[in-house]
């Protein structure tokens, strides 16, 4: 456990969590402002809200979590590789979110449930192949 920690718990990672977390807001306040106060069908008011969070996610990573000099160079790069992650991401929670709500799972905890799954494997993803 002390291993898992000393990992994990380093500047960038608690970063990533702290921009996740912003990002998160972003998309969770637009969902549900789409969703109850609009009235906009789940799979809109879910897309516009995780392209908002989407936005902030990549800009603020490349800056702060994942920056130096060496990252000015790969910007086309990385934002295909980003695009192409945040369309799965996309397809994945739309999904998600669809199908528990047919189970009876409020699409608002459905949507924390499979947003929780997307900070863990965007982290790896990132950390490897998109910002390495």
């Amino acid at each position: 456990m002390k291993y898992i920690i000393q990992k994990y718990a380093t500047k960038r990672f608690l970063t990533y969590v702290l921009i996740g977390v912003t990002a998160f807001i972003a998309d969770y306040s637009l969902f549900i402002i789409a969703y109850k106060v609009l009235d906009a069908p789940i799979i809109v008011a879910n897309s516009a809200g995780f392209v908002a969070g989407l936005a902030l996610s990549f800009l603020f990573n490349r800056m702060f979590t994942f920056g130096g000099e060496e990252q000015k160079t790969r910007t086309h790069h990385q934002l295909f590789m980003y695009v192409a992650l945040a369309l799965c991401n996309l397809v994945f929670i739309n999904l998600f979110v669809s199908v528990l709500k047919h189970l009876s799972i409020p699409p608002e905890v459905a949507k924390l449930m499979g947003m929780t799954l997307i900070v863990v494997w965007n982290y790896a993803v990132f950390s490897r192949y998109i910002f390495k």
